[in-house]
């Protein structure tokens, strides 16, 4: 237990802001460093601008791309509908065609059996 309360107390495990631990965060020449100038703050913040901008013209342009992706599947889904219907209305009806065609042979044949029997 006392070596793992020596670690503890060391100052990599410190939570306290020493020197042990700020060396830890980053190196030294950082905490040096003369603050940024004003122009740089000005061009890092335009330069933030302009990513924001960016990207968020991406983004519009890629919700603009799946609208119209989305409205194209629509009207090819609503086309290929409308031609089923079209096909299946086009067979009913030669369907309803072939069954009239039928009806009226079979009505020709009585009407020619019953003439053949009228004339026997």
């Amino acid at each position: 237990n006392a070596h793992l309360l020596a670690a503890l107390a060391s100052s990599r495990f410190r939570r306290a802001g020493g020197p042990a631990s700020q060396h830890a965060r980053g190196p030294a020449v950082r905490l040096y460093a003369p603050p940024p100038s004003a122009e740089e703050l000005c061009a890092a913040d335009a330069a933030r601008a302009a990513e924001e901008r960016r990207a968020k013209e991406e983004e519009r342009a890629r919700l603009a791309a799946a609208k119209a992706e989305e409205k194209r599947r629509r009207e090819e889904e609503r086309e290929r509908l409308r031609l089923a219907r079209e096909a299946a209305a086009a067979a009913a009806a030669d369907e309803r065609a072939r069954k009239e065609e039928e009806r009226l042979a079979k009505k020709a044949e009585k009407e020619a059996a019953k003439a053949e029997k009228e004339a026997a």
